[in-house]
């Protein structure tokens, strides 16, 4: 049973690294232009906030497990 067990942890190791070297983050993004002029944080809000984003190239995704 201890064997058994070791095996699946090493397999569970083995593909959570080969997970992680295949994940990579794209170039972060901000939804405001440059030099952009807000009369108050209540035009901001009622323009959308703001907000950084990064794109996903290899569309993998994040789960818990």
């Amino acid at each position: 049973m201890k064997k058994i067990l070791l095996t699946l942890a090493a397999l569970a190791v083995v593909f959570g690294t080969y997970a992680q070297k295949q994940f990579q983050w794209g170039t972060a993004k901000w939804n405001i232009q440059d030099g952009a002029v807000y009369e108050g944080v209540a035009d901001l809000s009622a323009k959308g906030g703001i907000t950084l984003t990064f794109p996903n190239p290899n569309n993998f995704s994040i789960t818990f497990f």
